[in-house]
């Protein structure tokens, strides 16, 4: 069951919130199916405008004929469709090797609109564009048609070969396409990730650059003025430009046992989780000024508790706190085998003052 609530929040809240990863490996390559290249632009009915304050209310309850066992990766495009895949082992959907991506326009009903060969590994979406991440490419895909425009290999060594537990998170932001590569080669820690910068404005040929090979723990965020991630030797937030220059980077983050994730930008504001590994300090949401990087608040964030996962969502209506899904430390950029013991079943969504740290306005 996808349920919609206001603000182009959706999430599938009878199952784990699945974040960015699949342990499996083999060459898998996206593909458009002639039978469903057909209009996918959206219906002429609007999202309305969602409240910035009082209760949260789910909107919609839309079955997806997913069991409700099963892993499903979602994204959504800015006009609030929500594009989605199954992928678990005993998805329902085409026959051998491929896999459906569906969408869902407001309350209606999902329909298929495209097929790629393997699993999915992440999605994203643009005003024009779906983009799809499997195991060796990423393919962009006309939202208006479902035809592929383009495919665009991994970077060179970031292939399923001599990477145990390779993994794909897509974003878009700042009219670029931003793909964060996890690599481990082995179980015995964490190791860097690569950091992609594609350009679609050639559809036929995007350009691309690999901004960093060396993306740390606190991971990447997506804003208006560019990305921002988390550089793991300098254990610095790097902010890169749409151009793909780095053009300011902060003092140095907490060491263990804090996390620092990053979340989202707003208004110029870089909002970021501290995770707590421990019960000897406590959770907390700190922001960064988006041009200096330098840190401007940071305050106790109570609603999440040692070892729990959360995460910070951007919407239109307002900032809200997710806690639990798979939003913790990558599972699989940590040298974890076993990706499943980072999803917890997600436990609140509600209201947050990124300023304050306080939840207001659960989900009634």
């Amino acid at each position: 069951m996808l349920r919609r609530f206001p603000g182009r929040v959706a999430l599938k809240l009878d199952d784990h919130r699945q974040g960015h990863h699949h342990d499996e490996s083999g060459e898998r390559r996206a593909r458009t199916s002639p039978e469903l290249a057909t209009t996918t632009t959206s219906p002429s009915t609007a999202l309305a405008q969602p409240p910035t304050s009082g209760p949260l209310q789910a909107s919609a309850s839309i079955p997806t004929g997913f069991a409700s066992s099963d892993s499903v990766l979602l994204t959504e495009a800015p006009d609030g469709a929500v594009y989605f895949a199954c992928v678990s082992d005993n998805c329902p959907g085409p026959s051998g090797s491929l896999r459906a991506i569906w969408v869902v326009y407001g309350d209606q009903a999902p329909r298929e609109v495209e097929q790629v060969t393997g699993t999915v590994m992440s999605l994203a979406a643009s005003g024009s564009e779906l983009f799809v991440a499997t195991n060796t490419s990423i393919t962009a895909f006309d939202r208006s048609n479902g035809y592929m425009l383009s495919t665009t290999p991994d970077p060179p060594g970031v292939t399923a070969s001599g990477n145990l537990f390779p993994s794909v998170s897509l974003a878009f932001g700042s009219g670029q396409l931003w793909a964060l590569y996890g690599l481990s080669t082995d179980e015995s820690g964490y190791e860097p990730s690569v950091l992609e910068r594609i350009d679609p404005a050639n559809q036929a040929s995007p350009s691309t650059q690999v901004v960093s090979s060396d993306v740390g723990m606190a991971g990447l965020a997506v804003g208006d003025s560019g990305a921002f991630f988390g550089d793991f030797m300098k254990n610095t937030i790097e902010d890169v430009s749409p151009a793909g220059i780095v053009v300011a980077a902060s003092s140095a983050l907490p060491p263990y046992p804090n996390q620092v994730m990053l979340e989202s930008e707003l208004g110029g504001t870089l909002v970021s989780l501290d995770l707590a590994a421990t019960s000897a300090i406590q959770s907390s949401v700190a922001t960064y000024s988006s041009t200096t990087l330098i840190q401007v608040t940071s305050s106790p964030l109570a609603r999440v508790t040692s070892g729990q996962g959360a995460a910070i969502e951007s919407t239109l209506a307002g900032p809200l706190l997710i806690v639990g899904g798979c939003n913790g430390v990558s599972a699989v950029a940590d040298g974890d085998a076993d990706v499943s013991n980072r999803c917890q079943s997600v436990s609140a969504l509600e209201r947050i003052s990124v300023i304050s740290g306080s939840t207001i306005d659960p989900v009634s």
